[in-house]
């Protein structure tokens, strides 16, 4: 690859992201709800140091909302979007702590914590298919509205890490009834008691 190459492959595929997210919230009828973040979610970070973090909570991670549409999902999720040659998905098997993706995640988990949000990192390695690591809780999120197929198939065991990664299909994410995530989540909001 020419040197540089791999930044315009990520920003590429940050775009592809967006654009596919954007059809997803939307019901297939814009492709302009999300975006790539300024600073790959450094605006967001550099709030945070200066003690004015929850005014910025909606700049965290690689994608924003550029429309009203798109922030109920990034209420729920920091996402990360990464097209690598190699994740290094096994290095955990051979007792390597620092693989690609173990070091991406881990900070993902991080800021996603600062912000109140469950991590989500979509990925795609070269010559290989694509995948979206979340965590426990935004995997029960998303299974959540789910009765009936199609529904969001595991691809491998989590790998146990401080948050533990587990790997779906992006593609199964993307054919979820958005409408009916929000219904659901709704719901559940609702039956949650207000302690005063």
């Amino acid at each position: 690859m020419r040197p540089g190459g791999g930044q315009s492959k990520g920003a590429a595929y940050e775009r592809e992201v967006c654009a596919r997210l954007s059809l997803w919230v939307s019901g297939g009828k814009q492709q302009d709800i999300f975006w790539r973040s300024a600073m790959s979610g450094g605006r967001a970070n550099l709030q945070q140091r200066r003690k004015k973090a929850g005014e910025f909570s909606a700049q965290a991670g690689d994608i924003v909302a550029t429309h009203w549409d798109g922030h109920f999902f990034l209420s729920k999720f920091c996402m990360d979007t990464k097209h690598w040659a190699d994740f290094e998905i096994d290095a955990p098997a051979f007792g390597k702590k620092d693989g690609a993706f173990v070091v991406a995640w881990e900070k993902l988990c991080e800021e996603a914590a600062r912000f109140g949000k469950w991590p989500m990192l979509v990925g795609k390695e070269n010559r290989h298919g694509e995948f979206a690591a979340v965590s426990v809780a935004g995997l029960a999120w998303l299974r959540g509205a789910v009765r009936a197929r199609p529904h969001v198939r595991l691809l491998s065991s989590p790998i146990d890490l401080m948050t533990p990664a587990y790997f779906v299909s992006f593609e199964d994410i993307l054919t979820l009834d958005f409408a009916l995530l929000v219904a659901a989540d709704k719901r559940r909001t609702a039956r949650v008691p207000i302690l005063d």
